[in-house]
């Protein structure tokens, strides 16, 4: 009596199966490793690897080109600030401040393009190098702002109210623009979710920045009017 017993042999897969998991964990891996440069800040940036290829040796010459026009805006504002004379207090204060501006925006202009320009490495957090590139921002405005007061000053002109042209008054603007900007920065490099904060300081970057295109505007008409009366006075005497 013969029993017919039946071997077990395990079923091999399917050839197509295995390669189609096989290319389904190389896809993974694949996207897992690339990812797309400037993803951790929400403002679009260019593809880097792409771009240091395609600039060459422009990018070096923007770089430190720029780098060295900044620190040398900074050196000449630090020589000013030592050598001013002795002037009234006021004079002086307003001086100070314009001068210190300047080389605030001179100094963390050089370090941010030296360390790391436009965010291209990560070897800074990413914190630190958006605060550094920002700053300049509040730095050149408020020093517009200095500015434009200075003008006024010594001109004796005025474009509003005789409160608005103090610089008690001016300082309390500055310091919030100052924490503001640095305070999105760090909000945004830690929650992307509040990226809506980016667009507010830049629309309020921009209307400052109209506002004090309008004020030495105006200044520079009255200038001219003022010149060209006094001009007139003189040919009819």
């Amino acid at each position: 009596m013969s029993v017919d017993v039946e071997e077990s042999v395990p079923e091999a897969e399917p050839e197509a199966e295995t390669d189609a998991i096989n290319e389904e964990d190389w896809s993974l891996n694949a996207t897992s490793e690339i990812v797309p440069e400037g993803e951790a800040w929400p403002e679009p940036g260019p593809e880097w690897s792409i771009a240091f290829d395609t600039w060459t040796w422009a990018w070096e010459m923007h770089v430190y080109g720029f780098s060295l026009m900044f620190g040398l805006i900074s050196l000449i504002s630090m020589l000013n600030l030592m050598c001013q004379d002795r002037k009234t207090i006021r004079k002086r204060v307003i001086s100070i401040c314009l001068t210190s501006l300047t080389i605030l925006l001179g100094v963390t202009r050089t370090v941010s393009l030296i360390v790391n320009p436009y965010g291209s490495s990560k070897s800074v957090p990413l914190e630190m190098s958006r605060v550094l590139w920002s700053i300049g921002f509040p730095a050149l405005t408020s020093g517009l702002s200095t500015l434009l007061l200075v003008l006024l000053d010594s001109t004796k002109m005025t474009l509003g109210p005789p409160t608005f042209q103090q610089i008690h008054t001016l300082l309390p603007v500055i310091v919030s623009h100052f924490v503001l900007v640095i305070s999105v920065d760090i909000l945004v490099a830690t929650y992307a979710q509040v990226e809506v904060l980016l667009l507010v300081c830049q629309v309020l970057y921009i209307v400052w920045a109209g506002l004090l295109s309008s004020g030495f505007y105006i200044m520079a008409y009255k200038l001219h009017r003022n010149l060209k009366a006094g001009n007139v006075s003189k040919t009819t005497q």
